[in-house]
């Protein structure tokens, strides 16, 4: 579903991501992880086009990601960013139903089966409670479903996800990734625990100063050694679970 060949993105006249390659199967959930700065945001970025390639392709589907009109990218592809600090007007209901903008033409009103989209993906994320509160009162992790239930009331195949477990407690971090695995779509997500990648995760994309140090399934990517050249801590497997420890100096 999710094809990147050898790209590269410069920001502020440096190279950001330098040639990535690797892909993401039809219905699969692969996250990508890295230290701050490795690149994680830049790469989602990119795939929704918030972002220029300097050289390099993405396909979606078998389709070149450029070759998109406007219109059909957002039918196929929703993003989740890292926009919590935002200030908007609207209500919870009124940026979910933003969500179903794809599928109308200018200024046409919501239809009743816009609205049954829209409060179904609030009730799957918890925020119907949060229906007629403005989006600017809301807590960052009350934001973060909010958003998400937007991407969701788009109706995706493919959802690319930004660090959506921010400002989450661990109830909500559970429930939100176990929803995203079970949604059936395409999914890529930027994320920054580890423990959480090697959870959920069909595969890991491990990036490294804008490099892809190492790509594959959990327990093949977040190893001892990745994560010690990486990150520079420790890790440590036991009975399936995972622990960090700093190295020691």
């Amino acid at each position: 579903m999710i094809e990147v060949e050898d790209l590269y993105v410069a920001l502020g006249g440096r190279d950001v991501l330098n040639g990535v390659s690797f892909d993401v199967p039809a219905g699969r959930f692969v996250a990508v992880v890295g230290p701050n700065g490795s690149g994680k945001t830049t790469l989602i970025r990119t795939l929704f086009r918030a972002v220029a390639a300097r050289s390099g392709r993405v396909r979606i589907d078998g389709r070149d990601l450029l070759a998109y009109e406007r219109r059909a990218l957002a039918q196929t592809v929703a993003v989740m960013r890292q926009e919590t600090e935002l200030e908007f007007d609207f209500t919870a209901r009124e940026l979910v139903m933003m969500g179903r903008s794809p599928y109308k033409r200018l200024l046409d009103s919501d239809g009743p089966e816009d609205v049954k989209i829209a409060e179904a993906a609030m009730d799957e994320t918890e925020t119907l409670a949060l229906a007629d509160r403005l989006f600017r009162t809301l807590s960052g992790g009350e934001k973060q479903r909010v958003l998400l239930a937007r991407a969701l009331a788009q109706r995706p195949r493919v959802l690319l996800l930004d660090e959506p477990t921010n400002h989450l407690d661990v109830r909500h971090r559970l429930q939100i990734l176990a929803l995203v695995r079970s949604l059936g779509v395409t999914v890529l997500a930027a994320l920054h625990d580890l423990s959480l990648a090697d959870r959920f995760a069909d595969g890991v994309v491990m990036l490294d100063r804008g490099r892809v140090h190492a790509a594959g399934a959990p327990a093949e990517t977040i190893t001892e050694a990745n994560v010690r050249a990486v990150f520079g801590v420790r890790a440590r497997r036991a009975d399936g679970i995972l622990a960090f420890d700093l190295e020691e100096t």
